[in-house]
């Protein structure tokens, strides 16, 4: 029987695994098929869905077809090969398909299989309910849980902070850790049984509910509640000193730099031999005109001065005209001012 059995493993679409196999030694009797993931039955069907394909290749009356839909989740260690073989024999079928992410896998599985959730509830630690949540069929994609007090929800967060053990046991799952923040509610001295559960579901993670209540416990947890928020209050104060000492440093940064380049210039100032001005102190312009006319008695000025043409001194010495400061013009006024007789001295 083996060896006159034929088939493949065609295509995957969003409903399910499709192909074709048929038993030629029974070419009226359809076979059933099963659609394996590795080594894990994961669909099966019956081959005797028609198909015109079929009749073209001469492949007995065309009823050999087969739509296979998944009934269990597949291995997840991808990639993941999905292969085919007739129920009873172990002959794989021809043909193989090869998933390399869950976002494949989801386009084929139906919504009961996208939702196979694990998780298990460590404990309450630090005024918080924490352990760990995952979808089996999505381990890449966060799982949003919720703590219930009988029967009202007080408190919801998102499974996505890292854990190496849950990482070991499922491999692409390792952000499914969560913690679920305490209400100050809680703290009132009753008895209370809270269950942490798949949000917008009656999954219920292993090891809840935990119990809250009276006694040595409760006082623990409303001691550490209370220490909680004191240090976050002492970190909001730290941050804001912290800003507060940046802007202070960045300003006294920019004074010390102003104070620094006006040391510079004043150096600049003094090595080029002019007194700094001051503020507001207006700069004064000193012109050098020709040489004064000659007394009675001195040489006659050049055939060129008396033509009233210039001279060749007059050519290498143009008029010179720069800026100083008020107090270096008045000095050089001085210093040039033909020096005066002394007066006589009457009897």
């Amino acid at each position: 029987m083996t060896g006159t059995i034929e088939g493949e493993l065609q295509s995957l679409s969003g409903e399910g695994f499709e192909g074709w196999a048929w038993n030629s030694a029974l070419p009226y009797d359809p076979v059933e098929v099963e659609v394996l993931c590795h080594d894990t039955v994961i669909a099966t069907a019956t081959a005797d869905r028609f198909s015109l394909e079929l009749v073209k290749r001469r492949k007995g009356n065309g009823m050999h077809g087969f739509l296979a839909r998944p009934e269990a989740l597949p291995p997840l260690r991808y990639p993941l090969k999905i292969w085919a073989r007739v129920r009873g024999t172990e002959v794989p079928l021809d043909g193989t398909l090869t998933l390399h992410s869950p976002a494949e896998l989801r386009e084929v599985l139906p919504p009961s299989l996208l939702r196979d959730y694990d998780g298990y509830v460590d404990g309450i630690s630090d005024g918080r309910v924490v352990g760990w949540a995952v979808n089996r069929a999505l381990p890449d994609e966060p799982v949003e849980v919720e703590l219930w007090d009988g029967g009202r929800v007080i408190a919801r967060a998102s499974a996505n902070h890292f854990r190496e053990d849950v990482e070991r046991q499922f491999p692409g799952a390792g952000h499914s850790g969560f913690e679920l923040v305490l209400p100050y509610e809680l703290l009132d001295g009753q008895l209370h049984s809270l269950s942490v559960r798949v949000a917008d579901s009656r999954h219920e993670l292993h090891n809840s509910p935990i119990q809250l209540g009276p006694g040595a416990a409760n006082a623990l947890v409303r001691e550490i509640i209370r220490l909680r928020d004191k240090v976050q209050a002492w970190e909001a104060r730290l941050d804001e000193f912290s800003r507060s000492l940046i802007a202070r440093f960045e300003a006294l940064y920019t004074l010390q730099r102003d104070s620094f380049e006006r040391e510079i210039q004043a150096l600049k100032t003094a090595a080029l031999g002019f007194p700094r001005l001051a503020e507001g102190e207006p700069a004064l312009k000193v012109v050098r005109a020709t040489e004064p006319s000659m007394p009675p008695g001195d040489s006659a000025p050049g055939p060129a001065a008396s033509r009233g043409e210039p001279s060749d001194e007059a050519d290498r010495a143009p008029e010179v005209q720069a800026t100083v400061p008020a107090e270096a013009a008045a000095g050089a006024s001085r210093a040039e001012a033909p020096a005066r007789p002394p007066r006589s001295r009457r009897g």
